[in-house]
């Protein structure tokens, strides 16, 4: 039997001569994508369990160095020090969310770096929708670790991100 290699989530396996070509078999790796979806889903719940504005240093774990983040109606935030600043500045937004759900819809491509689609849902104190969001992020896996590479999102329901609100 021929040696399998692994090229990405495709698996390049059995051949047979065609004359005097070589047709290979593939074979798809079946379930990479739901259990990349499992994974991000699973780092998104744990991230917004930090995300209070108090465990910055948390937080900044799910991203690699040199992330960069696109927030809408905002500047572009290079690395984990603006990061970390963009996260102190809106602590107030912090404070109101009290219940986030998120889910992940959709992984696109394969290898060290793949794009992940979501949706969230943020609710105040008294239960009350305080906006919907969907999500691009761009996740690069290093040193075995899934991490945050490029993050974007965009709101459904507008909400004064520049302004303290109460």
């Amino acid at each position: 039997m021929a040696e399998i290699m692994q090229i990405g989530r495709i698996f390049q396996g059995r051949y047979v001569w065609r004359g005097n070509v070589k047709v290979y078999f593939l074979f798809i790796e079946e379930g990479y994508e739901d259990s990349l979806l499992k994974i991000f889903q699973k780092k998104n719940q744990d991230l917004y369990n930090f995300i209070d504005g108090s465990q910055v240093e948390k937080v900044l774990e799910y991203y690699t160095e040199d992330c960069i983040i696109l927030p809408p109606a905002g500047d572009t935030i290079y690395g984990k020090k603006d990061l970390a600043k963009y996260i102190e500045d809106f602590k107030h937004l912090c404070d109101m969310i009290k219940k986030e759900d998120s889910t992940e819809e959709e992984v696109l491509g394969e290898g060290d770096i793949v794009t992940s689609r979501a949706s969230t849902k943020a609710y105040k104190e008294d239960g009350s929708l305080l906006f919907k969001s969907k999500v691009l992020t761009v996740w690069k896996k290093i040193d075995g670790d899934w991490l945050i590479y490029r993050l974007m999102w965009s709101y459904d329901k507008p909400y004064e991100f520049n302004k303290k609100q109460k």
